[in-house]
C-alpha cells in the first residue's frame, strides 16, 4: 500500500505541481486515493475534495471474502459483460476449475471486439487478474487511519 499511495502521489505532483487538488476513485482504487490524500496533505497540499465511489475507507472484512475466482469474475466484467446474476450461477461451477480453465471459460464468453479493443491476450488476462488478487492482499492488512 505504501508503495502505491507515494507512486500515485508523486503521479498527482508530477501532473499538476501545485493544488488545490480534487481527488476522486472507483471501487478499490478508492481506498488507494484515501491514503494519497492523506499523503499529499502531509506535504503540506491542499485537497478540497475527496471522493470514494463504491467503497468505504474500510475494506479489510470484505478483502477475506473475496478469493481468486470472485475477484476474476469482477475483472471479468471488462472483457465479458455480464449480468450480476451470471456472474452469481457462473460462480460456483467455474470454482471447480483450474486457474487456467476458469480464465479460458471467461475467455470463451468474451465478444472478440471487445478483446481486440482492450487489447487483451489470455496471457494478459491472467495477469491481470494476479495484479488484482495483489491488491487484494494489500487490502486484508489495510486498517485505515486518520481522516482527510
Amino acid at each position: 500500500m505504501d508503495e502505491m499511495v507515494s507512486s500515485y502521489a508523486a503521479a498527482v505532483k508530477h501532473a499538476r505541481a501545485k493544488g488545490p487538488y480534487a481527488i476522486a476513485r472507483y471501487s478499490y482504487s478508492g481506498v488507494v486515493a484515501y491514503e494519497v490524500v492523506k499523503h499529499l496533505e502531509a506535504m503540506g497540499n491542499e485537497v478540497k475534495f475527496t471522493g470514494l465511489i463504491n467503497v468505504p475507507p474500510h475494506i479489510t472484512d470484505w478483502m477475506h471474502e473475496i478469493d481468486w475466482t470472485s475477484g476474476m469474475l469482477n475483472l471479468s466484467y471488462f472483457p465479458c459483460p455480464t449480468t450480476e446474476q451470471d456472474t452469481i450461477d457462473l460462480t460456483s461451477p467455474l470454482r471447480l476449475l483450474s486457474r487456467k480453465d476458469q480464465l479460458d471459460s471467461i475467455w470463451k464468453l468474451s465478444p472478440l471486439e471487445r478483446l481486440v479493443e482492450l487489447e487483451l491476450t489470455p496471457e494478459k488476462l491472467d495477469h491481470w487478474v494476479d495484479i488484482a488478487g495483489s491488491s487484494i492482499e494489500c487490502g486484508m492488512e489495510y486498517n485505515p487511519s486518520g481522516s482527510v
